[in-house]
């Protein structure tokens, strides 16, 4: 289950972006590319952005992914 926008694991997760764990090539890409994100822009809204763009991913497959989601958040 994808945890709610206003869980703490979401901060947890951008802190994170570079150990993150994933089976899929599709959640790896998309990972990688919210790192370069945050790496060159270490702002509050760049974070928010980071987090709500995330959310929405993962909400939007959370069939598919449903095991990177267990790894991620569980």
């Amino acid at each position: 289950m994808v945890p709610a926008i206003s869980d703490p694991k979401w901060n947890k997760f951008v802190a994170n972006l570079g150990a993150i764990r994933a089976n899929e090539l599709s959640t790896r890409m998309f990972v990688n590319r919210l790192k370069t994100k945050v790496i060159f822009d270490k702002s509050e809204a760049v974070k928010q952005s980071v987090i709500r763009e995330a959310h929405d991913y993962f909400t939007k497959n959370q069939v598919a992914l449903k095991d990177d989601i267990q790894l991620i958040f569980g």
